[in-house]
């Protein structure tokens, strides 16, 4: 096409308008890239459509794995607070430790402990601490 004397922002919009127009099946997409990336080095042109399109697709896929990576450790620290708050009730339930004590030895904020507290004294409320979040 530069032999032509097409512009190379010409030779662009040609690229995108197919991109836009053919849509390759995934397994040949890597034969395609390759091939534009030869004409690339042959020619000088950029063709960024394709690549930008495999840029977004690597940052899906990275967002996607960082979500995942945020959702264990979200659910890491639930279940170890889960696991503050059943050793709090069991100290409630079982010991004569005051609630500043609990707190200290679950980690759990003084509030939690007299809530889980006031929860556990009333007969008519459940005490399940994996129902308190």
């Amino acid at each position: 096409m530069l032999q032509r004397s097409y512009t190379r922002e010409q030779i662009q919009r040609l690229f995108h308008v197919i991109d836009w127009m053919v849509q390759l099946p995934e397994a040949l997409e890597p034969a395609f890239q390759a091939a534009v990336v030869a004409l690339q080095e042959d020619a000088n042109v950029p063709y960024m459509n394709t690549f930008e399109r495999i840029g977004h697709q690597k940052g899906l896929e990275e967002g996607i794995q960082r979500g995942r990576e945020e959702g264990i450790q979200r659910g890491r620290e639930e279940g170890i607070n889960r696991g503050h708050r059943e050793v709090a009730l069991n100290l409630i339930r079982t010991t004569q430790l005051d609630d500043r004590t609990i707190a200290a030895v679950t980690q759990l904020e003084l509030e939690t402990v007299q809530a889980l507290r006031a929860r556990a004294d009333d007969p008519d409320q459940h005490s399940d601490p994996q129902q308190e979040r």
